[in-house]
């Protein structure tokens, strides 16, 4: 990952885990944080930003990554007590 992609990942991160650390149990998909979690003025357009914000925070295990039955995913914050 070229070293711009990986800080724009990193602050993109950032954004989505403020918004975790005030809404702890949210939950959505890379549609839904794009457009609920990241601030107005900081949306982007590209879900693949997004995804790689993400991948960061799982590598960081900040988020997990949650398969539905229906083979969607949804992303939350990872609860230390019940996420090991």
């Amino acid at each position: 990952m070229p070293q711009n992609d990986d800080k724009e990942s990193k602050d993109l991160a950032e954004q989505i885990n403020r918004y975790l650390e005030s809404h702890p149990d949210a939950a959505d998909g890379l549609e839904g944080i794009l457009k609920w979690w990241i601030p107005q003025q900081q949306r982007i357009e590209s879900v693949e930003k997004v995804r790689k914000a993400l991948n960061y925070l799982i590598e960081n295990r900040v988020v997990s990554r949650r398969m539905l039955s229906d083979g969607s995913e949804i992303y939350v914050r990872k609860n230390i007590l019940s996420d090991k």
